[in-house]
């Protein structure tokens, strides 16, 4: 399939908004350039995938465990799914459920709890970045997406890109389609983006203050990387639309998608993906990356 333009990441424009402020925390940090990554298995899996979700969600986490790893076969690149969940509250309803999640962390050893409250923009996202910053040598991922539990990745299409991508060089993937250009120096939605381990290392490490983690998430990621120390640089891949919401005539639905976004039910989750897989049967494509061999 064809590629996006790479880009190199811009620097301040003047129109910083919001949460693209610099963060001398930040800029502090020895760069991403001193975490090394290696293009090899051995560093850890081509790609972990962390689901946001919440401990209620069960029917979605269900769904998406039987049909979002569909376009994996044997000579696929090692590519690791977890479901990221903060704390529940202390009612009843809530023990319950943690009760249930712990059950299901047991059966399917694919959960993981941040140890912070559930949030969508108070700090899961940073909670999350630094947790997969910890992860030991040997299994560290040489990129590392946030994905909502309402998006569907086209596996083979998302595997072919970061197939092509070398893991030492700071990259950003994702999407910028529907964002205000002149309001952020970078942005990508919050669908699904993706950070190379260098960006990943380089982040998880900072001492952040809280106020510097919490705010819009997708707009919150961009801005830590204008924070980049000097002669630092990310490498931009942009999708444009195709990643976006599944609805209306702008985000093609195709071959080439990349991913759709907000189904808000594991019913049109699950339509969606039946979709999906169907167009490229119709088109005689065969869904996985790498293609077997005939």
């Amino acid at each position: 399939m064809d590629f996006p333009r790479l880009a190199a990441s811009p620097r301040g424009n003047g129109h910083y908004y919001m949460y693209n402020t610099s963060i001398p925390e930040l800029s502090a940090q020895p760069g991403p350039s001193t975490h090394p990554c290696v293009d090899a298995d051995a560093f850890g899996p081509l790609l972990l995938v962390g689901v946001f979700s919440t401990p209620d969600a069960f029917a979605q986490r269900a769904v998406m465990r039987a049909l979002q790893q569909r376009g994996l076969n044997a000579r696929s690149p090692p590519v690791e799914f977890k479901f990221v969940l903060g704390r529940a509250n202390a009612s009843l309803l809530r023990a319950q459920e943690e009760k249930a999640v712990l059950l299901e962390q047991a059966a399917y050893g694919d959960v993981v709890r941040l140890d912070t409250d559930e949030n969508m923009d108070d700090g899961k996202t940073f909670a999350f970045f630094r947790w997969a910053a910890q992860l030991p040598v040997g299994s560290q991922p040489r990129f590392v997406m946030k994905a909502d539990s309402d998006t569907f990745l086209v596996l083979p299409n998302v595997l072919a890109s970061f197939s092509s991508l070398p893991c030492a060089a700071p990259t950003y993937w994702g999407t910028w389609w529907g964002s205000c250009g002149e309001c952020y120096p970078l942005y990508m939605r919050g669908l699904a983006y993706a950070l190379s381990w260098p960006l990943v290392a380089w982040l998880g490490a900072a001492p952040l203050r809280p106020n510097d983690t919490r705010g819009m998430e997708d707009i919150r990621t961009g801005g830590w990387l204008t924070s980049l120390p000097p002669g630092e640089a990310v490498r931009i891949v942009d999708w444009g639309v195709r990643m976006g919401d599944w609805y209306g005539q702008t985000i093609p639905h195709d071959v080439h998608t990349v991913a759709l976004h907000a189904m808000k039910s594991p019913q049109h989750w699950l339509e969606v993906a039946q979709e999906m897989t169907g167009i490229w049967k119709r088109e005689g494509w065969e869904y996985t990356w790498p293609p077997t061999e005939g």
